[in-house]
């Protein structure tokens, strides 16, 4: 039994297979290596992945595993006998072979999760292969919606052209959720040389993972432009749906386009970041038993009660005059009750 694994990793989703079937002792490749982790040949014939696919990269990658002693404890009935040790858990790397996805490719899988855990006989999804195939419904939706912006970003030494995500409103909470769901095995890669745990964010990591697939999904869709661009603002849009959203422009071009483009964003993007939305409660005026209505209001006025109310808990009203108190760097209360 191969149990299919499935976690973020530099962008890409990440296979590993967990086997059953242990690996002889003169079989294993060190004392690092996960002593159970499939092949990956033997994972690209268990997802159906051709032999050296151009939209899938073999690679070695560390997965951050509770461990007891020197073995991973596996991560259920199927994937192996309990183990022995008596020793207490931790979380321990351990090398493994990994097929690094493209997003038309996670996709394809993605699509084969929906139904069932059973990929075929001897073949069973994890609960974070699962995860992520609940999640692209998400952002297919977000992207049949239309909520998303055309935006830049950087990319080691090149300025891509990228489409970015908006969660407003319901999206936000639907995201809130989705990033409380995530196993804890679904961010748990980290390349093969960084040799620190994993401590990303769930959201950011969701995020990331919705990002590619939005980006994908459009770029797929639509005609690419033609090659020849006269102004900065052309080379955009034509990167916009291009293959590898290169923008192809001076570096003082690129600059003053980053600022237009943030300028642009600006009125959304307080919406789309802000960790609250914005309620209102109109009161009716209080029975005379009730105590004295606020000072600015007459005995017979109704009141509206401007609130926030939390993405990820539904279930907490907060008064907007303590607002303040809940700045952060990435939230400007005022801002955001003033645009709302």
């Amino acid at each position: 039994m191969i149990i299919i694994h499935a976690a973020q990793l530099d962008g890409r989703l990440a296979l590993w297979g967990e086997d059953s079937d242990p690996a002889p002792p003169s079989e294993r490749l060190s004392d690092v290596h996960h002593p159970r982790c499939a092949s990956a040949l033997r994972l690209a014939a268990a997802v159906g992945i051709a032999p050296k696919d151009a939209e899938c990269d073999e690679a070695e990658g560390i997965v951050w595993l509770p461990s007891r002693g020197n073995n991973p404890i596996p991560s259920e009935a199927l994937a192996g006998p309990a183990l022995k040790s008596r020793a207490k858990p931790r979380i321990k790397p351990w090398r493994v072979p990994i097929l690094s996805l493209s997003s038309g490719r996670a996709i394809e899988l993605l699509q084969r999760c929906q139904d069932s855990r059973v990929l075929a006989p001897g073949i069973a999804l994890s609960h974070d292969a699962l995860y992520w195939g609940h999640v692209m419904p998400f952002a297919a939706a977000l992207t049949a919606r239309q909520q998303f912006l055309p935006n830049m970003a950087q990319s080691e030494t090149k300025t891509k052209a990228v489409w970015t995500p908006l969660y407003i409103g319901d999206d936000a909470h639907r995201l809130a959720e989705l990033a409380k769901a995530m196993p804890a095995s679904a961010r748990a890669f980290t390349g093969a040389d960084d040799h620190r745990p994993p401590t990303t964010p769930p959201q950011a990591v969701l995020k990331e993972f919705i990002a590619g697939i939005v980006n994908h999904i459009i770029r797929r869709d639509a005609a690419e432009g033609s090659a020849r661009s006269d102004s900065v603002h052309e080379a955009w849009l034509q990167a916009l749906t291009s293959a590898d959203g290169v923008v192809h422009a001076t570096g003082a071009q690129l600059q003053q386009l980053r600022r237009q483009v943030a300028g642009w964003h600006r009125p959304i993007a307080v919406a789309a970041n802000s960790p609250y939305r914005l309620c209102l409660r109109l009161e009716e005026p209080p029975e005379p038993d009730q105590g004295e209505p606020p000072a600015a209001l007459g005995k017979q006025d109704w009141y509206l009660r401007y609130l926030l109310q939390p993405h990820d808990d539904h279930s907490l009203l907060l008064a907007a005059d303590d607002a303040q108190e809940r700045q952060s760097p990435d939230f400007n209360p005022a801002e955001f009750l003033l645009t709302s």
